[in-house]
């Protein structure tokens, strides 16, 4: 009950930091330089996009083509960020030993839910079929609501 009192807002920190951001830096770089280098450019696109059938490039412009205040910028940030995640930091975690194993045994879990409440009473456990037979009850018995057929 003490972990679910924390609310659904409430965000457990990890003892260390352990994520690298190179791949995150990477993919930034590549949108931001795309994104930079089109600026201002018309789009001529005659055929008409499908997000379904569209690849992912791995075309990047190069430096010479991009400003350099954007490079610069981009660099310092990529510095910037680098040194944040350079050590392992040892965190003050804000959870209970109890809650950290309450809460993993809680995400593995498909039979219970963990919902807020109506009128700012909080958050609650609640079984998942009932919540899936209430949520359907209040809308099927009322003349309100009209089942629509399925188009093929």
């Amino acid at each position: 009950s003490s972990l679910i009192g924390l609310g659904l807002k409430f965000c457990p920190i990890e003892k260390f930091t352990t994520v690298k951001p190179t791949e995150i830096l990477d993919r930034f770089r590549k949108d931001l330089y795309t994104k930079t280098y089109y600026a201002g450019r018309p789009q001529n696109r005659e055929d008409v996009f499908i997000p379904k059938m569209h690849v992912q490039s791995d075309w990047e412009p190069k430096e010479w083509d991009i400003p350099t205040t954007i490079v610069d910028r981009y660099n310092e940030f990529s510095k910037a960020i680098t040194r944040l995640f350079k050590k392992k930091r040892r965190q003050e975690n804000n959870l209970l030993p109890y809650q950290k194993l309450a809460l993993k045994s809680l995400a593995l879990r498909t039979d219970i839910l963990i919902v807020n409440c109506d009128k700012n009473l909080g958050t609650a456990a609640i079984d998942t079929t009932i919540y899936i037979r209430r949520a359907f009850s209040d809308h099927l018995d009322t003349p309100t609501y009209k089942e629509l057929m399925e188009l093929n």
